[in-house]
């Protein structure tokens, strides 16, 4: 998102009034319009704004790009492969979707005690690494009983 955008999103996320909003730029950067700014001078007031919406809780935009955990390919793979473990007996079968994804959630949680990885306290906070290896983990486990290839 472009910085002029983002700090008018963020403006109305913070419920900032006009003039308070350009007490804040001035205070900042010394201009009071986002206009007459340098890239250098809006990216200082972005991040000044977002660590502001941070400290009071306020959700920021998304950068442009970013996935949701639901979406991830990888997070879908472990449904898929657990729904295949559920096929030949291996885990108890989920009800519906949402049982599916609260199990994956709950087994990717008790494999993230162990060192290989690494902390993970929901898959949407899990990096590709930990993802990959969460798969191995299943693909092994899978291995152990039989499922097919997954």
């Amino acid at each position: 998102m472009k910085h002029i955008a983002a700090i008018h999103v963020l403006k109305g996320l913070l419920k900032l009034q006009d003039d308070d909003y350009r007490a804040l730029l001035n205070n900042l950067v010394g201009k009071t319009s986002s206009k007459a700014m340098t890239t250098a001078e809006l990216s200082k007031v972005r991040t000044h704004m977002d660590g502001l919406a941070k400290r009071m809780g306020v959700q920021t935009p998304a950068p442009k790009g970013a996935v949701a955990a639901k979406e991830r390919p990888q997070v879908r793979k472990l449904k898929a492969m657990w729904w295949a473990l559920a096929d030949v007996g291996a885990v108890e079968r989920p009800a519906d979707a949402a049982a599916c994804t609260q199990a994956v959630e709950a087994w990717a949680k008790r494999q993230s005690t162990g060192s290989k990885v690494g902390r993970i306290d929901a898959l949407r906070f899990a990096d590709s690494l930990q993802l990959n290896k969460l798969i191995e983990e299943m693909k092994a486990c899978g291995d152990r009983v039989g499922a097919p290839t997954l």
